[in-house]
């Protein structure tokens, strides 16, 4: 067959979030964080201050964040502030945020001590929204949010509802 033959259907092109480029130093985009049901419920509740990721995300203190119950609940249920982000060692991150993280000694080890580094988001400032559902899946780990997105917008709504906290920093 030669080139371009053999193939009459065209395959069809999903719909996909335009590239962006990153935040500029110093902006702060609000962002969408995939949280399972428990710990999203103990943040909720304010047992959990502390969010304990292995990978750097997109928040940066003062950004507004988006909390996203994963499955099986599937809905957008809070707005937080961050307050701070710790990257650290392990040991050390334990020893700075592992009361906060309202996980066990071990667990948090078992999770997050093969890495150089592992980062502590502090939340503050989390307050419930009437639950939503997004129109597509939530993110695995976390995304920006634009207004020119239809599930954006409602999020984004809800985030800029909430006042900034003060004294918010970063170690």
């Amino acid at each position: 067959m030669g080139a371009g033959k053999g193939r009459s259907r065209r395959i069809q092109a999903t719909a996909r979030r335009p590239s962006r480029p990153p935040p500029k130093p110093g902006e702060r985009r609000p962002v969408m964080i995939s949280i399972q049901p428990e710990w999203s419920r103990l943040i909720q509740n304010g047992t959990k201050t502390v969010e304990l990721r292995r990978q750097r995300s997109g928040c940066e203190p003062g950004t507004k964040v988006a909390i996203y119950t994963s499955f099986p609940v599937k809905r957008v249920e809070a707005i937080a502030t961050v307050a701070a982000v710790h990257a650290l060692a392990p040991d050390e991150l334990w020893q700075t945020v592992g009361a906060q993280s309202a996980t066990s000694r071990e667990d948090f080890f078992s999770y997050l001590g093969d890495l150089n580094v592992a980062y502590g988001i502090e939340l503050s400032d989390v307050q419930p929204v009437t639950p939503f559902a997004l129109g597509r899946s939530g993110p695995q780990s976390w995304r920006y949010l634009f207004a020119d997105e239809p599930e954006g917008q409602e999020v984004i709504a809800a985030c800029e509802m909430q006042q900034p906290s003060e004294g918010s920093e970063i170690s």
